[in-house]
């Protein structure tokens, strides 16, 4: 691996982007200086670089290192745009609801869908806070417990959620498969065939339960 592309793969696992040229030209000169050390020892110049970038390790693991060290600071703007766009959101469900401005709703199916729309509100500004306060990383370290743990949830609550028009509607809780699958990738990454014959197998799991939104 050329030293060049291996420090845009360590770039790439850090968030903030102020910490991305500071580690780049800390371990470019980290490299350099191992490498004129080689080449002391009687190494040609290529073989002298390739075998200090070698040494540096894998490139995605020494990101995601780095990346814990690194925290991105937080950006202002875009969570007062979050709170603008939630507080938009629920202005406009309340005026469904309550005003008549679009045809309106009975006080039960108004209260239900007000209620309904604020928790959901709620709970998504405090899973956009956890997924910038906790260290994502861990899909990589435990992605077969995540997958399976998960799974197993998915199965219970397929299996006893309430039949609505035939269907047991879980649509949303099957999208986050997407994140636990990215992690399996992560962590089966350059382990050959039978690692990419686990992960096609493991990608039909999501398949199945996604049949009991047809088949009750």
């Amino acid at each position: 691996m050329e030293l060049s592309e291996y420090l845009d793969t360590v770039s790439e696992q850090i968030r903030c982007k102020r910490a991305r040229t500071m580690v780049r030209e800390e371990l470019e000169n980290h490299v350099q200086e191992q490498a004129e050390a080689y080449e002391a020892d009687g190494m040609t110049v290529p073989e002298a670089m390739r075998e200090a970038v070698r040494q540096m390790g894998d490139p995605i693991e020494t990101g995601t290192a780095l990346n814990r060290i690194h925290r991105p600071q937080l950006e202002w703007k875009f969570l007062i745009l979050v709170l603008l766009l939630s507080a938009l959101g629920l202005a406009l469900q309340y005026m469904t609801c309550y005003t008549g401005l679009f045809g309106g709703f009975s006080s039960d199916l108004a209260d239900y869908f007000w209620k309904r729309q604020c928790f959901f509100t709620v709970a998504g500004l405090g899973v956009l806070a956890a997924v910038y306060i906790v260290d994502y990383t861990i899909l990589g370290r435990y992605p077969l417990l995540l997958w399976f743990g998960y799974f197993a949830v998915i199965f219970i609550i397929a299996n006893t959620h309430t039949v609505i028009m035939g269907k047991v509607r879980i649509y949303n809780y099957l999208t986050l498969f997407l994140p636990l699958y990215a992690g399996v990738l992560y962590r089966f990454r350059s382990k050959g065939y039978g690692a990419v014959a686990v992960c096609y197998l493991l990608s039909f799991m999501p398949f199945f339960v996604g049949l009991k939104t047809i088949l009750v």
